[in-house]
């Protein structure tokens, strides 16, 4: 069961990582804080456990943080990103973009669409959310059915997004999970609202 969890981990890591260079930082300090943002993300931080760090632009300004969350026999997988705005393209043109690398999944279903809060948790509704269904093989040969959540926050003037990937067992209702550790993350001011 254990092999299998974390072979189910590595797909889902890769299933959700962009299709750019990547550097792997091996034994990222506790904690890793993003050096553009300041974003300080722990090696185990609400009940989640770090585990990889990896920057896909050369100056460091582009990144992923994965956590793995195991409860009751039921996996989730969270790779947070922090990475620099375009030039000219908007938040919503960016989630759909980032929508449609998950529609491609064999069978993927939109189960919902909406606005959800920043990384604070305050204010009004600003962050795009979607949550797939993909079902069994749908992430490739011999995966079980999974759901797949993406986030994606777009603060004004920080010149930064802030994004999520949570995908975990078909029947795992981790929204919880995952809004506890997206509020437990020191992220600096200006992607906090």
């Amino acid at each position: 069961m254990r092999n299998m969890f974390g072979g189910l981990c590595a797909v889902l890591m890769l299933a959700t990582a962009p299709v750019v260079a990547q550097t792997e930082i091996k034994d990222a300090p506790d904690p890793w804080v993003h050096p553009a943002t300041g974003a300080s993300f722990p090696a185990s931080i609400a009940g989640f456990e770090r585990r990889r760090v990896v920057e896909y632009s050369e100056d460091g300004r582009d990144v992923s943080v994965g956590y793995n969350l195991k409860r009751d026999g039921k996996f989730l997988v969270v790779t947070l990103y922090a990475y620099p705005a375009s030039a000219g393209v908007s938040c919503a043109d960016t989630f759909a973009d980032a929508k449609s690398h998950i529609a491609k999944r064999q069978g993927a279903r939109l189960v919902r669409e909406g606005l959800d809060l920043a990384p604070s948790g305050s204010g009004a509704p600003v962050a795009h959310y979607a949550r797939y269904a993909i079902p069994a093989g749908g992430m490739g040969d011999g995966s079980p059915a999974v759901t797949s959540d993406l986030y994606l926050h777009c603060p004004k003037g920080s010149g930064f997004l802030v994004k999520y990937r949570a995908t975990g067992d078909d029947g795992f209702e981790f929204g919880p999970d995952v809004t506890r550790l997206l509020r437990a993350i020191a992220w600096p001011a200006p992607l906090r609202d």
